[in-house]
């Protein structure tokens, strides 16, 4: 393809939830993109155009809670599973692919575990619910304790350029680690309107923590599954890898070097080849019986 893709941005309702998806013209199974907590569909633009290049058809979804969606019920993870079937089920006119990075991860490898649309895999980009660098363990034991203090503070009349250059430094240090560009950057500290906005966020994100024991079941993982970590990942470790390539027969691993949590940002044209590859074997009619898992013998991939 020459030039730049086209990316289209439409209005949808997912389980009763408004929100807004971006796509991609495109052949082959949907591979349908799912971003983490506190990002957007947007953080998928780059993957989106590298995927149209591939000429595979791609939609990337706001989450509840994110970008132009509508707030996140409660509890959060069935209300985040229930869109994300419905998602699944929007595009299913054959199997789909579920693609999603951290939270959009887990919920990708959830949806993996469950009666639901029929999947044809699930890539996983540094997916939470496996593992966490200890600095997050010790996080998630204080959010709770913190929630009280952080809310009055939150209550402050912060003036809205001052939340989103706080967002936007947050993004350039945690998320993209210096990798993404500027655009990248403005338009993540875009969502987060307000000071109402960071309140949201540390809400979804304490009910999220309450939530999250053992939140992802392995062995019920009947589809073929691509884990694409970053090396420098230093909230999941690519340590956490293992418990899924031991379980889940039909699994592979691609590390990519000189990258950390949010591949989609760091490493897009990489991540758009992984994805592309890995649907490849689905593009033909002929598929396998859904809900199971593939061939076993898939290589496992290290790069």
């Amino acid at each position: 393809m020459s030039g730049s893709p086209t990316i289209r941005q439409s209005a949808l309702e997912l389980a009763g939830v408004a929100t807004r998806v971006l796509e991609v013209d495109g052949a082959g199974p949907a591979v349908l993109l799912l971003h983490g907590f506190s990002d957007s569909a947007d953080g998928w633009r780059p993957v989106l155009t590298e995927l149209a290049r591939h000429g595979r058809r791609a939609v990337a979804v706001d989450l509840p809670g994110a970008g132009w969606a509508e707030p996140l019920g409660r509890p959060a993870l069935p209300v985040l599973d229930r869109v994300v079937g419905a998602f699944a089920a929007r595009y299913a006119d054959m199997p789909v692919l579920l693609v999603g990075n951290s939270l959009g991860g887990l919920l990708a490898l959830r949806a993996g575990g469950r009666p639901g649309p029929a999947l044809a895999g699930i890539v996983a980009m540094d997916p939470a619910g496996l593992a966490y660098a200890p600095s997050l363990r010790l996080l998630s034991r204080l959010i709770g304790p913190a929630t009280a203090p952080v809310q009055s503070l939150l209550r402050l009349p912060i003036p809205g350029g001052l939340v989103r250059l706080y967002a936007r430094i947050v993004f350039e240090i945690a998320l993209s680690q210096g990798r993404a560009g500027g655009e990248a950057g403005r338009i993540y500290a875009s969502h987060v309107h307000d000071r109402r906005g960071l309140l949201r966020l540390w809400d979804d994100l304490r009910a999220l923590n309450e939530e999250g024991r053992e939140v992802v079941d392995v062995a019920a993982i009947r589809v073929p599954v691509l884990l694409i970590w970053g090396a420098l990942d230093c909230i999941t470790p690519v340590d956490a890898a293992g418990r899924m390539l031991a379980v889940v027969p039909d699994s592979r691993l691609a590390v990519l070097s000189d990258c950390g949590h949010c591949p989609q940002l760091q490493r897009p044209i990489q991540v758009a080849d992984l994805i592309a590859s890995f649907a490849e074997p689905f593009d033909t009619a002929d598929h396998r019986t859904p809900g199971t898992s593939g061939s076993p013998d898939h290589p496992r991939e290290n790069r």
